[in-house]
């Protein structure tokens, strides 16, 4: 999904594509036994994008039609989070975050202003979209459900929430790109959960193989 004032957030398979399950994927390097159950029936539906790459898979139960963002590192080894109620829900969450990058929409009125309440004023709002989706409590399998998230919100859409609306935070600056105020992190977060983490060495990731977007089964469609 191509956002009209921002960039590419998700992918979406090409509607009417052959249905691809991940057991069909893993069967290629893997035993179809190998795989965990609830992974093994899920069905391929996109991709996330990290700087314009493919990232984690966008995957959907087909009898619940929750939507997870999946990454696979062996077949007993991945991380599965909870993405979207539904492939549509997702669809309106993305569309959300687009107005807020582009300042149209719900967040016309903000264009031109910059500072803390702005940035404070673009958060409760574009986590007021995320909570019009009806999320559920069943359904989300080794994801956990909305009891078990902090803020009651996925970490994608939490990290959305938090990290968007900082683009209002500073005006331009003479000689410097963005001109930040002093404790800026303190004022917009009052000081909570503040803390630097330390780099990491993460586990070696699954590629999943390149005919999920090949021309037998058809290539991502974009849309706003």
């Amino acid at each position: 999904m191509t956002a009209a004032h921002g960039q590419t957030v998700v992918t979406f398979r090409t509607v009417g594509a052959p249905v691809l399950r991940m057991v069909d994927l893993a069967e290629e390097e893997f035993g179809p036994g190998e795989l965990d159950p609830f992974i093994a029936g899920l069905e391929v539906a996109g991709h996330l994008l990290s700087e314009e790459q493919e990232a984690q898979a966008v995957v959907r139960a087909p009898d619940t039609g929750r939507v997870f963002a999946l990454e696979m590192y062996r077949p007993d080894l991945f991380a599965l989070d909870a993405l979207a109620p539904s492939v549509e829900a997702l669809r309106q969450m993305v569309a959300g975050v687009a107005e807020l990058d582009g300042l149209y929409g719900r967040f016309s009125d903000l264009a031109g202003h910059t500072g803390i309440e702005p940035v404070k004023e673009a958060l409760q709002r574009l986590v007021a979209v995320f909570r019009e989706e009806e999320w559920g409590p069943d359904g989300w399998g080794p994801a956990g459900g909305p009891e078990q998230w902090p803020y009651e919100l996925p970490t994608l859409w939490r990290i959305m929430a938090v990290i968007k609306p900082m683009a209002l935070i500073a005006s331009p600056g003479r000689g410097l790109r963005l001109d930040l105020p002093a404790q800026v992190l303190e004022n917009v977060f009052l000081g909570q959960g503040l803390a630097r983490g330390r780099p990491v060495r993460a586990a070696t990731r699954w590629a999943l193989p390149r005919r999920a977007n090949g021309a037998a089964t058809g290539s991502p469609a974009r849309g706003t």
